[in-house]
Formats: structure tokens, sequence, C-alpha cells
């Protein structure tokens, strides 16, 4: 497990920035108690991450599927007919 303090994330930021690429994750403590997890990140990732973390994309797909449930959804040749 590595860990790095707050120090030495101000002052060696692409240092630990390598460290999360190679190990996967660093911890970030302050005054000996972990504070914050920097994870390894790529691009396919960052669509999961905003649908779970965003609290508006959040609330969205939850009225929508609150939608769907009371008022059923829509058929597919239905839409297809509005897009020709």
């Amino acid at each position: 497990m590595k860990m790095r303090n707050v120090a030495e994330l101000h002052n060696k930021t692409a240092e630990i920035l390598r460290e999360v690429n190679e190990t996967g994750y660093v911890i970030i403590t302050s005054h000996g108690k972990p504070t914050a997890l920097i994870k390894k990140f790529n691009e396919e990732e960052i669509e999961d991450f905003v649908i779970e973390n965003y609290p508006l994309i959040r609330k969205s797909i939850l009225n929508s599927y609150n939608d769907y449930v009371k008022n059923g959804g829509i058929d597919i040749e239905e839409i297809i007919s509005k897009l020709q």
C-alpha cells in the first residue's frame, strides 16, 4: 500500500502521479490520517464516473426511470417512425 502525505503531494505531484500510473493508486494522508485516494483513471471510465458522481445526472436518470415506471415506455416502432 503506497501512502504519501499532503506536503509530498504538493512538492512531488508529478512523481506521485507516476506512482499512481504504476501501482494503481496512492493514499494521501494529512497528520497521519488517510484523507484522499488518488486512483488510476482512464478515458473509458469517465462516463461511468460522471454518471455515478454528478448529482444532476443521477437526479435526471432517477426522474426518467420514475417517469417510465409511472407512464410506461415508448414503443420502438413509434420512435423509428418519428425519426423518418
